[in-house]
């Protein structure tokens, strides 16, 4: 399939109302097979590859988090999908409180799981952190220091990123989406991680917070919550659709 002109992998399974899948940065439609596969037995279920991820191409410009929901919105437009449940984690989770906050006569049920897009607190050590390479950058860009300098900064996926990638990771990391949370009225499910460290719990807090008839389930585990209580989260979806 071609989404705004770029090649797009999905997979498929079962029948009846539909529920698409997100996944996180750095990851594909493996994060969410094994419940696709479990809750594909009362369902139709989809799992796309994001662009950039997979098999799917990545853009042939900058994307932000935004230009990711309208191709989203472009791709269920072409498999002709009127209404369904959404269910995104980490960066998939940002693209689906943007989704649901500008399309949300589509969105039957939302589900975030250990979602990115939320503020993060002031750390004094995160600040002298961020001064420290924006000095040694400035020194990189003055040909006193060689790059290599900069090598201990940024997260695992920032350096696991190259090309294109690279620059979408720069631009959407910092993305701040409460504004787009406080629109959405679809019922909603927070899944978290007691000990995620990518996206701390105060975020689903404060999701849970800006998002009328929402509810917040924690989780022993980190930020893959959803793989580590495998069964647990499948049966919070399958109770929570049953709800909506």
């Amino acid at each position: 399939m071609k989404v705004f002109g770029l090649s797009t992998n999905y997979v498929s399974f079962g029948s009846g109302e539909t529920v698409l899948f997100l996944h996180g940065w750095g990851c594909d439609v493996s994060d969410f097979l094994g419940s696709a596969k479990v809750l594909s037995k009362e369902r139709k279920v989809v799992c796309l590859d994001l662009w950039g991820f997979g098999k799917s191409q990545s853009p042939k410009k900058v994307w932000n988090s935004f230009d990711y929901a309208k191709a989203v919105h472009e791709f269920v437009r072409l498999l002709g999908i009127k209404k369904f449940h959404l269910v995104g984690h980490s960066f998939g989770g940002k693209i689906a409180i943007i989704y649901a906050s500008h399309f949300s006569a589509e969105v039957k049920s939302l589900t975030l799981v250990a979602s990115a897009g939320m503020k993060k607190r002031f750390s004094l050590k995160r600040y002298l952190k961020i001064k420290r390479y924006k000095r040694l950058k400035k020194l990189v860009l003055e040909n006193k220091k060689d790059e290599s300098v900069l090598l201990g900064f940024g997260s695992q996926d920032l350096k696991n990123s190259t090309g294109i990638m690279k620059d979408i990771m720069l631009n959407v990391v910092n993305e701040n989406v409460c504004f787009e949370s406080k629109k959405i009225c679809t019922k909603t499910l927070i899944v978290w991680g007691k000990n995620d460290k990518e996206t701390p719990i105060y975020m689903a807090k404060k999701l849970h917070k800006n998002i009328h008839h929402s509810k917040l389930i924690t989780f022993d585990g980190g930020h893959f919550v959803h793989i580590e209580n495998f069964l647990k989260f499948n049966e919070a979806l399958k109770n929570f659709w049953e709800e909506v």
